[in-house]
């Protein structure tokens, strides 16, 4: 026998209503509101607040069973999700090509394991695809509360045993929450998807759960009666001013916390005092929450795929429409018959021959929009060298690696290790470019080529910090050039050293002389000038110099062009206007770039990628010249060495 289940609270879907509003027009008009994300944020309170509700209720009555708790987490969760897995599984092959279907099926377990917030942790960074080429992607917070569903009950028992049920609860949220701030200074990424560091919001409403129990602090009968609105007037703001430049989770992510706990604590645990927050509309929207989120992001991706990234309001407009339909059409027919049944039996038939329905309803357009056809595109753009273009090079080798701490990412020697005498510094796109360049001087001049750098680390010595998209330590950038520097300066063997950056990461950059980045062309400014010094220190030295800085930043990653390719047979549509991928910052470090010391060699990409007075991502043969948005495929880098080799004449002995 189980405890009694808590009363039915209008209030609480309201905020469900809210939160997935929030959450959906992020997705599709992230700039309408860039704030939506917080969306999930309110949602990890409310299962913190109505599972800690329960479980304490059971424990207190001695009624409480792990067992029984896990089916009732599987019985509300399982079903929906399922339906949405095999739907997006039926489509994947119509859609994808096999690199991304590559990346669907690991996504697929993970979310099957509700490991996914570990899966893309492990792919978040610099490397990351596009979120558009992951329809599963939004499983990762089901994946943080699934992980949380297995630990706070145990914890909750053993701390009621104990008698110290407040303070442990108060422990955990605490630390998760001093954890969440500080690893959000380190690295954002592993704060954003790691589980202990979202514990405490779910924590926070475990915490309000407690204080309203009959016994609790506040009381069963304790309401706020302003809370609602309070709790409203923090999370209108946020959705609006808050954007993914932003430091988060980390004390920001407070605001929101607490306007859900506003907004819960409006109405008594009992549902009798209080419970003025019942906006129809929202209350409706809130009963579908649980599907729309399943539904609504999978689906704007297809939509993505198919309108080729030309949306618009009213193709966007529909994908919502769809997700609202295939949302109510998983609420009518999967999730409240099991819900609200107490007996499985009567169910095992209907709802499997009703899921099986609704999969077959929800694919058959594929079967005809995107016949077989599609997918004889897609391998023919896609080719053995296509695919292979997509993947990066290996970026370390040991005999490298023993001249470098590990704080060099990207450490190789290409071709004669005893004879290199050209070396390619800087940011990720200095290893893109090295592979291609290092085998073309080892088959042309039987020379040995050296790489190294880190990402988004430029090869000035003035550098103080760069993060950005890849998450460099303090201190790390500057000192791993220093040693480089100071290792070519030594080695009299290399005569040559190409110094490459990408000139959109300059905004993430901060020189000595500065304790923040500046607006763009004061950026320029400075790293033109580190630029200068960099390349007159190496001509002191005798080095030959070639600064490369104009590689172009595509609006889409090479994946996305393929299948472009794939339904429409077009290669114009990876074709881009040259202000469409390049920024204030780029256009004028390009400027102040040309006016470097005497016999240094400055290269542009230009002649590589310019095709029709546009900029292409695939070469005249139909190969791609890039692996994703900004670094050259392998393909690419060896067509981009012939042309600086033609045009700076590198000087080998």
């Amino acid at each position: 026998m189980q405890g009694s289940r808590p009363p039915y609270r209008p209030d609480i879907d309201a905020l469900r209503g809210i939160s997935i509003l929030a959450v959906t027009l992020f997705h599709a008009f992230p700039r309408f509101m860039p704030g939506g994300f917080i969306g999930v944020d309110t949602f990890f309170v409310i299962s913190g607040y109505l599972i800690s509700q329960r479980l304490v209720a059971d424990i207190r009555s001695d009624h409480f069973s792990y067992l029984a708790f896990l089916w009732r987490r599987a019985k509300r969760l399982l079903p929906a999700l399922f339906l949405m897995l095999a739907v997006a599984t039926a489509i994947a092959p119509r859609l994808m090509i096999t690199v991304e279907l590559q990346s669907f099926y690991k996504h697929l377990l993970g979310a099957l394991t509700y490991t996914s917030n570990f899966i893309l942790l492990s792919e978040s960074g610099y490397f990351d695809a596009s979120a558009s080429s992951k329809p599963l992607l939004h499983l990762w917070s089901l994946a943080v509360e699934e992980q949380f569903y297995l630990l706070w009950p145990f914890l909750l028992l053993f701390a009621h045993r104990a008698k110290l049920l407040m303070p442990s609860m108060w422990a955990v949220t605490i630390t998760s929450l001093l954890a969440a701030v500080w690893l959000t200074t380190i690295n954002e990424a592993a704060a954003f998807y790691l589980p202990f560091t979202r514990f405490w919001e779910l924590g926070a409403g475990g915490l309000l759960a407690l204080a309203q129990q009959p016994n609790g602090l506040l009381g069963d009968k304790f309401h706020l009666r302003i809370g609602p609105w309070a709790g409203l007037a923090l999370i209108i703001p946020c959705c609006f001013l808050l954007n993914g430049e932003m430091a988060y989770p980390g004390y920001i992510a407070t605001v929101p916390v607490l306007a859900a706990l506003l907004i819960l604590a409006g109405t008594s645990s009992s549902g009798e005092h209080g419970g003025k927050f019942k906006l129809e509309p929202l209350v409706k929207l809130g009963l579908l929450s649980y599907s729309l989120y399943l539904w609504h992001w999978p689906i704007l991706t297809v939509h993505h795929w198919l309108m080729l990234g030309n949306d618009n309001l009213q193709t966007i407009t529909t994908a919502l429409f769809i997700a609202l339909f295939a949302a109510i059409a998983t609420y009518r027919f999967v999730e409240r018959p099991i819900l609200h049944k107490k007996s499985f039996q009567p169910l095992a038939v209907k709802i499997p021959v009703r899921a099986v329905a609704m999969v077959l309803f929800a694919t058959l357009p594929f079967q005809f929009l995107l016949p077989n056809a599609t997918q004889a595109k897609a391998d023919r753009y896609a080719m053995i060298e296509n695919k292979r273009q997509l993947q990066r090079q290996n970026i370390k080798s040991e005999s490298c690696i023993k001249q470098f701490s590990n704080d060099a990412y990207f450490c190789r020697f290409y071709g004669d290790i005893d004879n290199v005498q050209v070396a390619v510094v800087g940011d990720s796109t200095a290893n893109a470019l090295a592979g291609g360049l290092g085998q073309i001087l080892a088959e042309r001049y039987q020379v040995g080529t050296f790489n190294v750098g880190r990402p988004t680390c430029p090869p000035f010595t003035e550098l103080s910090e760069s993060r950005g998209w890849f998450s460099n330590p303090p201190g790390v950038c500057k000192g791993l050039v220093d040693r480089y520097v100071e290792y070519i300066i030594n080695d009299n063997k290399i005569t040559t050293v190409v110094l490459v950056n990408l000139a959109k990461s300059l905004s993430v950059v901060e020189f000595a002389e500065e304790s923040s980045p500046l607006n763009p062309e004061a950026q320029a400014k400075l790293a033109s000038q580190a630029l200068k010094n960099m390349t007159a220190r190496l001509q002191r030295a005798g080095k030959h110099v070639i600064a490369v800085v104009d590689m172009p930043y595509f609006p889409i990653t090479a994946a996305e062009c393929i299948h472009r390719l794939a339904v429409t047979g077009d290669a114009a549509q990876c074709l881009f206007e040259e202000k469409s991928m390049i920024g204030a910052d780029y256009a004028i470090l390009l400027s102040l770039a040309l006016d470097q010391p005497p016999n240094s060699c400055v290269y542009s990409h230009k002649k590589l990628f310019q095709h029709r007075g546009k900029y292409s991502m695939l070469s005249p043969e139909g190969i791609l010249l890039v692996r994703d948005s900004s670094h050259l495929s392998y393909y690419g880098a060896k067509l981009a060495a012939e042309l600086i080799i033609e045009q700076c004449a590198i000087k080998t002995s």
